[in-house]
């Protein structure tokens, strides 16, 4: 599977039991690596802010949804 950046993939089981609270969330991939991914998860903190959690996955921690329609400009 070849993942690009401004793709979107959901995190799987194979996260761990550590990291369990991340399990089903939806990822925009920043960088692409061999054995994974860098990106991150969309926060809402108000209606008006937001912030982004980051997190590093394992090629086996997540699958592909697609092609992001909004991407940021910083990671074009």
């Amino acid at each position: 599977m070849k993942i690009h950046v401004g793709e979107v993939v959901q995190i799987n089981e194979n996260i761990g039991l550590y990291r369990a609270g991340w399990m089903g969330a939806f990822l925009l991939v920043e960088e692409v690596y061999s054995w994974g991914v860098q990106g991150f998860v969309h926060v809402i903190n108000t209606h008006e802010e937001s912030s982004r959690a980051y997190i590093r996955l394992t090629n086996e921690q997540f699958d592909l949804i697609g092609k992001a329609v909004l991407v940021p400009r910083s990671i074009n």
